[in-house]
C-alpha cells in the first residue's frame, strides 16, 4: 500500500508539472517570468500547446529582467516595454524544437528557429525560417574555440545570455534558465552602428547599398572590423560608389548561413557577379578567403539580424583577394 500511494503521489507530481506555469513556480528566482505569463496567457499557451510541436524555453530570471530594467533605464510605468514588446522578446526566448542541454553543448553550436516572426524583427523570406533564430554555443560567438567554455545564447546585435540552469522539463519540452534577456534582432545598418562599425556604414551609404543590405530577405554579411578598413588606408572614402558596391556584395551572400551551416572546405556564391567565398576552420578559428588567397578570421559571429545573419571579420575582402 505505501509503494502504491508512493507512485501514485509521483504521478501526480509529475503531471503537476505538465504546464510551463507549474514549473515555473517550483523554480526559484523566477517570479517576475511567472507574473508576466501569468498576465500574457497567449505565452503561456504558446508553451503548453502540442499542436506547435515541442519546444525549448531560454526563461529569464529574476536577474535577467533586472538587469534589463537597469540598462533600459525603465523608472516609470509609461517607459515599460508594451505588451507587444513583451510578447515579441518572450517569443524570441522560445526555440522550436526539443533541445537539451547536451545538444546546444555540441561542439560547432547550434542555429536554432524561435517564435519570433514579428516582421519588425525578422525578414528571413518565404525560402528562410519562419521565425529568427539564436544560436547557442559553449564554444564561443562561431563555435570554434580551441575549449568548452560557458553555455551561452546569442540574439541580435551580438547580445549573448548565459545559461546557468540547464534541462528543466516539462510537458512539452525543456527549460533552461537564463541570466540576461536576449536582445532583438535589428537590421544589418543598425546592428553595425551598435558594433561601432562606422567604416564599413559609411561605405554602405556611400555605394547606396545600406536600404538593400537592410531589406533584402535571408542574407550573409560578412562586416570588417574598424582596424580592417584602417589597416587599409580606410578606402570607404577614397573609392567610387561603384568600386566600393562590388567590394561590399563580395561580403554577401544571399542566403542567411549561420556558422553551423558553413561548411569548411566549400566556396558560396556571393552577391559580387562571378565572385565566391571559401570556408575553412583551423587553429579554433572560422576563416572566409576570396578567390586570390588570403584569409579573413571571423572574430565575432552570429550576430542575428532582422534579415540573417552578420559575421564580424578581421579583414576587408576585395573582388580577387582578401588583402593581408
Amino acid at each position: 500500500m505505501k509503494n502504491y500511494l508512493f507512485l501514485l503521489a509521483s504521478a501526480v507530481s509529475i503531471h503537476a508539472q505538465d504546464k510551463i506555469a507549474d514549473v515555473l513556480a517550483t523554480e526559484g528566482k523566477l517570479s517576475t517570468l511567472s507574473s508576466i505569463l501569468y498576465n500574457n496567457p497567449a505565452l503561456s499557451q504558446l508553451l503548453d500547446d502540442k499542436s506547435y510541436g515541442q519546444r525549448t524555453f531560454l526563461a529569464p530570471s529574476d536577474i535577467a529582467f533586472a538587469k534589463y530594467v537597469s540598462g533600459a533605464n525603465i523608472t516609470s510605468a509609461e517607459s515599460h516595454p508594451s505588451q507587444t514588446q513583451m510578447e515579441a522578446m518572450l517569443a524570441y526566448h522560445i526555440m522550436n524544437g526539443s533541445f537539451p542541454a547536451s545538444s546546444l553543448a555540441s561542439p560547432g553550436g547550434v542555429a536554432a528557429s524561435t517564435f519570433l516572426q514579428d516582421t519588425q524583427y525578422t525578414n528571413l523570406g518565404p525560402e528562410g525560417r519562419s521565425g529568427n533564430v539564436v544560436y547557442a554555443s559553449k564554444y564561443g560567438s562561431s563555435g570554434e574555440a580551441g575549449a568548452a567554455g560557458k553555455l551561452e545564447v546569442f540574439g541580435g546585435v551580438g547580445g549573448s545570455a548565459p545559461i546557468v540552469r540547464t534541462d528543466i522539463q516539462y510537458g512539452n519540452g525543456y527549460v533552461h534558465v537564463v541570466d540576461d534577456l536576449l536582445p532583438l534582432p535589428q537590421t544589418c545598418t543598425g546592428s553595425m552602428g551598435k558594433l561601432s562599425l562606422t567604416s564599413l556604414l559609411q561605405a554602405l551609404n556611400r555605394a547606396a547599398l545600406a536600404q538593400t543590405i537592410d531589406t533584402t530577405p535571408g542574407v550573409t554579411c560578412f562586416a570588417p572590423t574598424q582596424e580592417a578598413f584602417a589597416a587599409l588606408g580606410n578606402p570607404e572614402g577614397k573609392l567610387s560608389p561603384a568600386e566600393l558596391s562590388g567590394a561590399l556584395m563580395l561580403h554577401t551572400l544571399g542566403k542567411a548561413a549561420y556558422s553551423p551551416e558553413l561548411k569548411t572546405g566549400t566556396s558560396y556564391p556571393t552577391l559580387a557577379k562571378g565572385q565566391s567565398i571559401k570556408v575553412s576552420r583551423e587553429g579554433g578559428s572560422l576563416y572566409v578567403s576570396g578567390s586570390g588567397g588570403g584569409k579573413a578570421k571571423v572574430v565575432r559571429g552570429n550576430v542575428i539580424v532582422k534579415n540573417g545573419v552578420m559575421h564580424v571579420i578581421d579583414q576587408v575582402c576585395t573582388p580577387h583577394f582578401c588583402d593581408k
